[in-house]
């Protein structure tokens, strides 16, 4: 598992024409859906992958 300087390391290869505020921001949105992602896991673990269906109202 990569920390964050070090996931923004290899954003910063990846992207090399995008500024580090660019790289922060998508940094910011990766590792708010990764903690969503991992609470999601966490509340339905008979679920595997794949989450409930949601019920629309």
């Amino acid at each position: 598992m990569l920390t964050p300087p070090e996931l923004l390391g290899v954003l910063a290869e990846l992207y090399p024409q995008m500024n580090a505020d660019d790289l922060q921001e998508r940094l910011a949105r990766i590792l708010f859906v990764s903690t969503l992602w991992g609470r999601l896991h966490d509340a339905y673990p008979e679920a595997g992958y794949q989450l409930p269906e949601i019920q629309r109202l």
